[in-house]
C-alpha cells in the first residue's frame, strides 16, 4: 500500500509555495511534490485518489518526487483540483489520511463504527487518566475564581484539558522538564496540531495554551503555537488576568 513520504514542515513548506504558483501544470512538471497538496485540498487518501483519477498505483512516486509528470499527467492531477483549501483544512486531512496503511481504523476511518469505536476509547481514557500538577493547579486557579468549567471536555471531536462553557473558553496545558531543545519543539508541534484539530471542528471557540519549560519559548515556537491559539501563557498564573478580562 502507498505511503506518505511528508511530514507537517514539510507539507506546510509545500503548501506555501504551491499557493504562489500561478502556472499549476508547469509547477507540477517541476515539483511533483505538490500532488500532496492538490490531494489533500480535495480530500483524498493515496489510494482513493489513484482510483478517482484511474491510475496505476506509483502516486507515493510523485509525492516523493521520485518521479515527474508530463504535461497530460500533470493536467490530470488538476482535473478534479478546484481551490486550495485554508491550511486547517490541509492540515486536518493530513492527519486524517496520511496514515491509511497503518491498520483497521485508518483504512476505515470514514465507517461510523470506526469513529464510534475511537471516540468510545477516547472517552475512556479521559476518564481514567489523573490529573497532571498543572492541570491541579489550572483547576484550582478557576474555581478560586469562581468560573465553572469541565475538564476533558470534548470540543467537535477533539479533547481539550478544560473548557469554560460561557465564555467559550478551551485550554489546553502542557509542562516540561526536558531541557532539550529539540524535544521541546516537537512537543510544542504536538500541542500546535492540537490547537489546529480543535479549531477546525469549533472555529466559534477560543483557543489557549498554559505552555510551561525550563528552557522557556523561544520565538520560533511561540510562533509555532500562536498558529491556532489566541492566547500563550508560559505560567499558569498568566490566566488570572486573561479570565478577568474574558469573564467582564
Amino acid at each position: 500500500m502507498p505511503k506518505c513520504h511528508l511530514d507537517i514542515k514539510s507539507l506546510r513548506t509545500l503548501y506555501e509555495d504551491f499557493s504562489k504558483e500561478k502556472d499549476l501544470v508547469h509547477a507540477l512538471m517541476g515539483r511533483p511534490e505538490y500532488v500532496a497538496v492538490i490531494r489533500l485540498s480535495i480530500g483524498r487518501s493515496q489510494t482513493t485518489f489513484e482510483n478517482l483519477l484511474s491510475m496505476s498505483k506509483n502516486l507515493y512516486k510523485y509525492e516523493s518526487g521520485k518521479i515527474k509528470p508530463t504535461e497530460k499527467t500533470a493536467i490530470k492531477f488538476l482535473s478534479h483540483f478546484r481551490a486550495l483549501e485554508p491550511w486547517e483544512v490541509i492540515l486536518q486531512n493530513f492527519e486524517q489520511l496520511s496514515s491509511e496503511s497503518k491498520g483497521w481504523f485508518a483504512a476505515n476511518s470514514e465507517s461510523l463504527k470506526a469513529m464510534r469505536a475511537r471516540k468510545k476509547g477516547a472517552e475512556s481514557q479521559m476518564r481514567i487518566r489523573a490529573p497532571t500538577s498543572q492541570e491541579s493547579e489550572v483547576a484550582s486557579l478557576l474555581d478560586a475564581a469562581c468560573v465553572k468549567h469541565r475538564a476533558n471536555f470534548e470540543v467537535g471531536r477533539v479533547f481539550v484539558d478544560f473548557y469554560i462553557p460561557k465564555l467559550k473558553f478551551a485550554l489546553e496545558c502542557k509542562r516540561l522538564t526536558t531541557r532539550n531543545r529539540r524535544e521541546q519543539m516537537k512537543k510544542v508541534k504536538e500541542a500546535a496540531l492540537q490547537g489546529y484539530k480543535a479549531r477546525f471542528y469549533e472555529r466559534n471557540v477560543k483557543l489557549a495554551v498554559v505552555f510551561e519549560s525550563p528552557l522557556g519559548l523561544s520565538a520560533n515556537e511561540k510562533q509555532e503555537l500562536c498558529g491556532p491559539y489566541d492566547f500563550v501563557f508560559e505560567k499558569v498564573e498568566r490566566l488570572k488576568n486573561i479570565i478577568k478580562d474574558q469573564s467582564a
